[in-house]
């Protein structure tokens, strides 16, 4: 099995609203490709769209290092791979 990365989407909050009720989001996935499906699927929305022209893409998505969860801000959701169990940190 593929080793998991952990992709970041942070809303930013183009249109003048926030798409969900979580500000950063964290998907476990093998790729980038992967993880938009991830995100889709559990939140049945595109993260490359873009609310308007002039306010650029819904979400800025990185790949992020490992970090523990704790470090970051309330409001957060994890979408794990449903294909590997689910830990208490990102990797």
């Amino acid at each position: 099995m593929k080793d998991l990365k952990v992709f970041q989407y942070n809303d930013m909050y183009s249109g003048g609203r926030r798409k969900t009720n979580y500000e950063t989001i964290f998907v476990y996935a093998t790729d980038l490709c992967e993880a938009d499906k991830l995100f889709e699927e559990k939140l049945n929305l595109d993260p490359n769209e873009s609310a308007c022209l002039c306010c650029g893409a819904d979400y800025v998505i990185d790949q992020v290092p490992k970090i523990s969860i704790q470090n970051y801000r309330k409001n957060i959701l994890i979408i794990n791979n449903p294909h590997q169990r689910s830990t208490k940190w990102l990797i």
